[in-house]
């Protein structure tokens, strides 16, 4: 039988994640809005909610890593890695935050859809951030 799933609250998506494994950590930022902390592979990561449904459930995540950059690389030289990084993958959108330091987001569309999607998304999260982790490791050409 097939779980469907019509938006989810932080507690759902934390014990869901716990269930196969991952920490989850729901934190409260400073206007009040909840997300989830967590980690895999070593590499942290947050789960933030977004577009709330009429039964106050939310119907989108987006999970996003951050990273610090090397200071002797002009940002230049990263955007062009991050296009680069863009241009041939499917999932993990490389960007550079407000303190132009690098960060990778994925979003997940969560209103109608089933436990496995969501389990299958997190097993792509998995992946494509031990991927971008090792791609930052990998020289820039200026």
């Amino acid at each position: 039988m097939v779980d469907v799933i019509h938006g989810v609250t932080p507690e759902f998506v934390a014990q869901f994640m716990q269930g196969f494994g991952l920490r989850a950590e729901i934190r409260v930022k400073p206007d009040d809005t909840r997300y989830i902390q967590s980690s895999t592979s070593g590499l942290k990561f947050v789960v933030d909610f977004d577009i709330r449904n009429e039964r106050s459930e939310f119907d989108l995540l987006l999970l996003e890593a951050y990273f610090q950059k090397d200071e002797d690389v002009a940002v230049a030289h990263v955007l062009a890695h991050f296009n680069a990084w863009n241009r041939t993958r499917l999932f993990g959108t490389a960007y550079l935050d407000s303190d132009d330091q690098p960060a990778l987001s994925l979003s997940c569309a969560v209103g109608e859809t089933t436990t496995d999607h969501l389990r299958t998304m997190f097993g792509h999260w998995d992946v494509t951030l031990a991927t971008f982790a090792a791609y930052l490791q990998q020289p820039h050409e200026p």
